[in-house]
């Protein structure tokens, strides 16, 4: 496992190195004489070239770190495998009970909440909001 985040950290310092490098030919570049533009655009395209390598140092070291942080290793990925491993027939469903109706359940329900004795509330005795909150006044 150590293998992997090391690799990662070799690939970004890698390409961390080949930047630098590219800096440094492309100022040489720079610093030729203007007569010699050939030698110029060597140069520039040589540091180019190495600019690439960095960035594909940068990007391979990229993809390391992210499989690292969001896959699961192969020793994670065989716990879960045997948690979760065939464990025999799938269960079958309870058979359903035959004799259920849904409205004799329905009556018994309503027959007991009448016996209770619960009856809606009419408006004329609910409380009426205290004057003066948010909105229109004397309303």
């Amino acid at each position: 496992m150590a293998m992997h985040q090391q690799s990662g950290m070799r690939y970004v310092f890698g390409g961390m190195f080949l930047s630098g490098i590219s800096k440094v030919i492309e100022i040489r570049g720079d610093v030729a004489p203007d007569s010699a533009s050939g030698e110029r655009l060597f140069y520039h395209c040589l540091a180019l070239l190495v600019l690439l390598g960095a960035l594909a140092c940068f990007i391979k070291g990229g993809r390391v770190a992210f499989r690292r942080i969001f896959k699961r290793g192969e020793t994670e990925t065989r716990e879960l495998a045997a948690v979760f491993a065939d464990r025999g027939p799938p269960r079958r469903d309870p058979p359903e009970d035959e004799t259920f109706d849904p409205d004799i359940a329905l009556a018994r329900y309503f027959e007991r909440k009448q016996a209770k004795g619960f009856e809606p509330a009419s408006p004329a005795t609910l409380p009426r909001p205290a004057p003066g909150g948010f909105g229109r006044k004397g309303l």
